[in-house]
């Protein structure tokens, strides 16, 4: 199994976890992009870290398992205090962008090019976060909280 159908495969398990968990996903995508710079920042510390305490990887290497891990788990973490979102439209979006986000931020954080969907994905990757992250700060404020009714 290559990279390239791991990225894939992360990036379809988040859009519909994203979308099955019924939360909004505008906190999560912002989440995302977090552990795209803390991976960015710690991964090769952490992975020296890991290595020292006699944890080895192969196949994966586990330079590459830190960095996905480092990048997802912010993501995971806010999508469990993230608000409900209802309508399965905008469900449906939302987990799209997600979804797209994590293939963008983990194409460029690995740096894959041999399947033509990543390709395509590692190509655009730049305008994709862009609107991934616009959609995000969107979701975020245009979400209204239900007013507290005075006593």
């Amino acid at each position: 199994m290559n990279i390239s159908t791991i990225i894939l495969a992360i990036a379809v398990i988040l859009a519909v976890f994203g979308y099955f968990s019924k939360k909004r996903l505008g906190l999560p995508s912002l989440g995302l992009a977090a552990g795209a710079l803390i991976s960015q920042q710690w991964s090769s510390y952490v992975t020296v870290f890991l290595q020292q305490q006699g944890i080895q990887l192969i196949a994966p290497p586990l330079s590459n398992v830190v960095i996905t891990v480092l990048i997802i788990l912010p993501a995971v973490l806010l999508m469990s205090v993230s608000g409900k979102e209802h309508g399965k439209i905008t469900r449906l979006f939302e987990a799209l962008v997600f979804g797209l986000l994590a293939a963008s931020l983990l194409v460029t954080a690995l740096g894959t090019n041999s399947d033509k969907i990543v390709v395509s994905v590692e190509q655009y990757a730049k305008i994709i976060t862009v609107v991934a992250l616009v959609t995000a700060l969107a979701n975020i404020l245009l979400t209204h909280r239900p007013r507290k009714k005075p006593h």
